[in-house]
């Protein structure tokens, strides 16, 4: 995570400096929680390059917004909320996004091997028609845990199919 331009201040002299006019910044290090770098080197009238750590936390997912609306930003958890019944336990599939500006980073999503290691997810009563719980639990760079309902509904006739033979 690299740091917004407007939370880097660069000053020399007490001369606040301007951001790609006086010097550009890179980061490294700066996907997950722990020390990150953040490299800054001098532009135009400037040149030079200093570097410095900063340290990104753990994201606590406890007020996450739940299957909000479509267009919801910040901290958001998605997941499918009925199901039909399939005689076996169903773990609902989970995503969850945080949306600063115009910026979605995937945090975790269940589908994807690359992006399961920040989060785990159970369920209960998960197996036959009715109201089923899920619980998602932060680790790495997520902490909190989050639960919700969703619905396990009867399957109908027009799920089967018959054979009468001989």
């Amino acid at each position: 995570v690299l740091p917004e331009s407007s939370n880097v201040n660069v000053t020399l002299d007490q001369t606040v400096l301007q951001n790609d006019k006086d010097y550009s910044f890179t980061g490294s290090d700066n996907v997950n929680a722990g020390t990150a770098t953040l490299t800054v080197k001098g532009s135009g009238n400037y040149s030079g390059t200093l570097t410095q750590t900063y340290t990104i936390g753990s994201l606590s997912i406890t007020n996450a917004s739940v299957n909000p609306s479509a267009d919801a930003t910040g901290l958001v958890i998605r997941y499918q909320d009925t199901y039909s019944r399939t005689g076996s336990a169903i773990v609902p599939d989970v995503k969850i996004t945080n949306t600063v500006g115009t910026n979605t980073v995937t945090l975790y999503d269940s589908t994807d091997a690359d992006k399961k290691n920040n989060a785990t997810v159970s369920a209960s009563s998960n197996t036959n028609s009715g109201k089923a719980r899920v619980t998602i639990s932060g680790c790495n760079n997520l902490t909190g845990s989050v639960s919700g309902n969703f619905t396990i509904s009867n399957r109908t006739f027009d799920d089967l199919s018959v054979t009468v033979g001989n």
